[in-house]
């Protein structure tokens, strides 16, 4: 089967087998808008797909960031059948493509003596005037009218039963639309929290170069200690002998001074590198929780769009179904209708064919009771497709009250980043002050005023 795209007066011919959609140039379909991967998309040619089984296009999604569209519903890692006038979109901000099909067997029609059906989806992709269809994130001119593989609302005038299947498929669906603006949701958090970490990083360099400062102020603790030592084996005189110890005694007092507030800055420092490594260990795990619930969300997402193929080609099969009995039964009562007009004219030597009908309008009950009960069979299969899509909905709410408490620990973690900022901002000023004090030149009574004022400062 021939099939081609076109958009805004420009056609593409679909290959026989496969044709690949992205922005690479080896791509069958090269585009370059916004949201397009380099290996975006597949449209397939599939034997025996298709009601008829006939087969038909299937467009695949290859786990893109941005999606693929078909008539306005999102496809994310799946795949999808395709039919006549589909709109497909790839991406975002680009143009819509529409896909023709050259069928060379015509659609099915019913007889002229049946009755009219309820408005159904007809194979093809086109459904009821009345049913509204969502539109996509780019905005586009053209109407979208979604496909009868993509899970369409179906409009249920024959069953009542119908009408609320489709409402709860396209919940579904919502459901899922939340989903994953949750799941982008809690990825900006985690930019946030690298955002922290890097700001962590720049705090620990900061202590890195303070450690470095505390070894030099260390190394001039010896030298002055050094010079002390020489001092005293070269002064003889008692005046000057006195004057020095006076400044040794206050460069002993400085000393200690100085040790205690090293040793204060290296504890700080230690504290502020075991609560980094604390928060590296707490992002590891949320990172790691994040990528689970992702593969989760795939997972559940993949098994609503394949309950909703199986609703979709369930409800096709009713229909049929339905339509069938109906067929019947106006035979049933055509035939009804025709035997009691012949027993009214015809003697009792045509009670024969009489019975020969008789005969046929009960086996075609019979028929009609296997129809039936085909039909309540049909039933009890959704009623456990829906129950299962009960227990997938429940674990996505648990899943997303594990989100909401793993954001409140994100809340304390920025909080205990701000007071070990304030921590780091404090030790850079008394660091500051500490360097101030040992590039000036020890000169008696101004040197231990300076210390006795820094001293009473840092108390």
């Amino acid at each position: 089967m021939k099939a081609q795209l076109s958009s805004q007066g420009w056609l593409f011919k679909l290959h026989s087998n496969t044709t690949r959609v992205g922005r690479h140039e080896d791509s069958d379909l090269c585009l370059r808008n916004a949201g397009v991967e380099d290996r975006h998309a597949l449209i397939e040619w599939r034997e025996g797909e298709g009601l008829r089984g006939e087969g038909s296009y299937v467009l695949t999604d290859l786990n893109s960031a941005h999606g693929t569209y078909v008539n306005g519903c999102r496809v994310h890692n799946a795949s999808v059948g395709l039919s006549h006038a589909d709109l497909l979109h790839f991406g975002y901000g680009g143009p819509a493509y529409q896909l023709s099909l050259e069928t060379s067997t015509p659609l099915p029609q019913l007889p002229r003596h049946q009755s009219p059906a309820p408005p159904v989806c007809v194979w093809g992709g086109a459904t009821s005037p009345t049913a509204r269809t969502p539109r996509p994130p780019s905005r586009s001119p053209t109407p979208r009218i979604r496909p009868a593989s993509a899970g369409a609302r179906r409009p249920g005038s024959w069953c009542g039963a119908t009408g609320s299947r489709g409402s709860k498929s396209s919940a579904a669906t919502q459901n899922t639309h939340t989903l994953q603006r949750l799941l982008q949701e809690k990825e900006e958090c985690v930019c946030r929290l690298e955002e922290e970490v890097g700001r962590l990083r720049v705090c620990e360099s900061e202590c890195v170069r303070k450690e470095r400062l505390i070894s030099s102020l260390r190394d001039e603790v010896a030298e002055l200690t050094h010079t002390q030592a020489e001092l005293t084996h070269t002064l003889t005189h008692a005046q000057a002998q006195a004057d020095l110890t006076h400044t040794l005694s206050n460069l002993q007092t400085d000393v200690t001074l100085k040790t205690q507030q090293i040793l204060e800055l290296t504890e700080q420092t230690e504290q502020c590198r075991l609560a980094v490594t604390e928060r590296d260990l707490k992002i590891s795990t949320l990172r790691s929780q994040l990528d689970k619930l992702k593969t989760e969300h795939t997972r559940n997402t993949g098994l609503v769009t394949s309950l909703q193929h199986d609703l979709s080609s369930r409800d096709s099969h009713t229909v049929k179904l339905t339509a069938e009995m109906e067929r019947l039964r106006h035979d049933i009562r055509h035939k009804d209708a025709q035997l009691h007009n012949i027993s009214n004219k015809f003697s009792k030597k045509q009670q024969s064919e009489s019975l020969a009908h008789q005969n046929e309008v009960n086996t075609l009950k019979k028929s009609v009771e296997s129809l039936e009960v085909c039909v309540s069979d049909t039933h009890r299969d959704l009623r456990l497709t829906r129950a299962d899509r009960d227990t997938l909905r429940s674990t996505l709410d648990r899943k997303t009250q594990e989100l909401s408490g793993l954001s409140v620990e994100l809340d304390k973690l920025k909080q205990q980043l701000s007071e070990v900022q304030t921590n780091t901002q404090e030790q850079g000023a008394l660091a500051s002050r500490i360097g101030t004090l040992m590039i000036r030149p020890p000169h008696g009574q101004s040197l231990s005023s300076e210390s006795r004022t820094i001293t009473r400062s840092s108390c």
